[in-house]
């Protein structure tokens, strides 16, 4: 808990500024270098249709409560045996036929959804334990730093290595 932010200016200047160097990172790049993929099947517009997924899951059942199988738009069996690689691969097989240029605008519209939320949220709440039966009392502050600034560090080291091959 001693390295998350400790109020909600320190948390929006994290958020933008490893934003701002994934930003910086795709901004060069060129519809068939979105598009190529990585030996793991993973073009780079997927890595960002991930970012996109977990940012909205994050703001709309997380933040705001919506029920986990709306938000994923699976079915309620699914979700019982919730297993992160799963969804992600739910998630990559949805993107990868989407245009570059629909994953790129829902990425940037659901960042600022975020972020207006985040800011209009007391940093108090983010403090509170994302789940009542928790025994460990997490705070949501984790689910936000895990789906934003540090999630951004993770597919910008990992977009970093696609362009360099």
């Amino acid at each position: 808990m001693n390295d998350l932010p400790q109020n909600t200016d320190e948390l929006l200047e994290r958020i933008n500024a490893d934003w701002t160097v994934l930003m910086a990172l795709i901004a060069p790049l060129t519809e068939e270098q979105f598009a190529r993929p990585a030996a793991d099947g993973w073009a780079i517009k997927d890595q960002l249709a991930h970012l996109t997924h977990w940012e909205n899951w994050l703001l709309r059942h997380h933040m705001q409560g919506e029920p986990a199988q709306d938000v994923m738009q699976v079915d309620s069996e699914m979700l019982e045996d919730f297993e992160v690689d799963q969804v992600n691969a739910l998630i990559q097989a949805r993107s990868h036929s989407r245009p570059t240029a629909d994953i790129l605008t829902e990425l940037q519209q659901t960042h600022q959804q975020l972020i207006a939320a985040l800011s209009a949220l007391p940093f108090d709440k983010l403090l509170q334990p994302r789940y009542a039966d928790d025994p460990e009392a997490r705070p949501l502050l984790l689910w936000v730093a895990g789906d934003t600034y540090e999630h951004y560090q993770e597919h910008s080291a990992i977009i970093r290595e696609q362009c360099s091959n």
